[in-house]
């Protein structure tokens, strides 16, 4: 189930970037949530709009695959870290580190 809600949104850009099964126009009619965002917005809106879904659908499987025990040791490890800290002279400071 995990697999569907990440790869499905991931198809569906892709079909309306490259495959055009789904996602198109015939005539004065749309096929597809993206082409009628095309049609009734424009092209730059819906390209935003399947970038932001790959995007999210990208990082969730990123996510999911961090909680995998069978995921290598690089993708599992502590990326980022945030902390606050006093200063000698009075005050805070607050750090944060991401490791890439």
């Amino acid at each position: 189930m995990m697999a569907w809600n990440i790869l499905n949104p991931i198809l569906y850009s892709l079909d309306y970037w490259v495959f055009r099964i789904t996602n198109r126009e015939n005539g004065k009619k749309y096929q597809g949530d993206l082409e009628g965002i095309e049609h009734y917005a424009n092209e730059p809106t819906a390209h935003g709009f399947a970038l932001s879904m790959v995007a999210i659908a990208s990082y969730q499987g990123y996510r999911f695959l961090q909680t995998r025990s069978w995921a290598p040791d690089w993708l599992k490890g502590k990326k980022s870290n945030l902390s606050l800290g006093p200063l000698p002279s009075g005050g805070f400071i607050l750090t944060y580190k991401l490791a890439f």
